[in-house]
């Protein structure tokens, strides 16, 4: 008889940890690491922390109630787009009320079903071109399937542009997600963004780099008067025709910062994990 494979995971409590030690050890760097078993039985969790009421939705209803169905009552607080705001500007997911809904609708179009389907000769082209790199050996597959999201992200959305696929561009993007965890606290603490520790300072060399590659990007799509078939084309005539010319480009910048970091980390997350999952079996 098989056993049912149960996949490694951190230790769970019965419930709720105390919310102290969320600013402790791997739970400063992880919010998953202090999920108790409760998370994965209840619909709802809301917590305490600091003075901020944290209200966790645990199930793909509740998810569509607050995102989706009835994303009007709900305003995205102010410490996420303060800790946003730097790297994604005013783009999809730090707006609120009209400037949302406006650019939920520019963007939803690239993201239906039979335009995602029309990407998937990209994404094979992608994973070949990794996988033709690869040598006998030892392959950290987080790297691997960070190396190639990226690379779908940039063919798919940006045109290819070779600043965004470089391994400079990697290792900078990198250091700016990894830089998040400490500024999380700071926030939460009420605190300035500190920059004093190396990983600190390499999280903001990041956040620049990726700001500025992305202007000179938004910006050669904007000089060109041909926007191009791509995402981004296509974001950035559809804001030209509701907007200024600075406050498109402005919106342009943020949107393209937003889906080149929320399109490639989670997903290479998922395959880092999926891949782990079938290596097992």
């Amino acid at each position: 008889m098989t056993e049912r494979f149960i996949p490694p995971h951190p230790p769970r409590g019965a419930g709720p940890v105390a919310v102290w030690r969320g600013f402790f050890g791997e739970r400063a760097h992880t919010a998953v690491y202090g999920w108790s078993q409760a998370a994965f039985e209840i619909d709802y969790m809301q917590r305490r922390v600091m003075g901020y009421n944290v209200h966790i939705p645990l199930t793909p209803a509740a998810v569509q109630h607050v995102l989706l169905d009835q994303a009007a009552l709900y305003e995205k607080p102010t410490i996420v787009k303060s800790l946003l705001a730097p790297v994604i500007g005013r783009g999809l997911l730090t707006s609120d009320g009209a400037l949302w809904r406006e650019q939920r609708r520019i963007v939803a179009a690239s993201f239906v079903p039979p335009a995602v389907d029309a990407q998937v000769p990209t994404f094979a082209d992608a994973a070949q071109a990794i996988m033709a790199r690869w040598r006998p050996g030892t392959l950290d597959m987080a790297v691997q399937s960070t190396a190639a999201t990226m690379r779908i992200i940039a063919d798919s959305l940006f045109g290819g542009d070779p600043r965004l696929t470089s391994d400079a561009a990697s290792e900078h993007i990198t250091a700016a997600l990894e830089a998040f965890g400490g500024r999380r606290i700071q926030a939460i603490l009420g605190l300035p963004a500190f920059t004093i520790t190396p990983k600190a300072r390499a999280g903001l060399r990041g956040q620049n780099y990726l700001r500025q590659s992305l202007a000179e990007v938004v910006g050669d799509r904007f000089r060109a008067g041909q926007e191009g078939d791509d995402f981004l084309g296509k974001l950035v005539a559809a804001l030209r025709g509701k907007f200024d010319r600075a406050e498109a480009e402005a919106l342009a910048i943020d949107n393209a910062a937003t889906f080149y970091l929320a399109g490639h980390e989670t997903t290479a997350n998922a395959m880092t994990w999926a891949l782990f999952l079938l290596s097992e079996q």
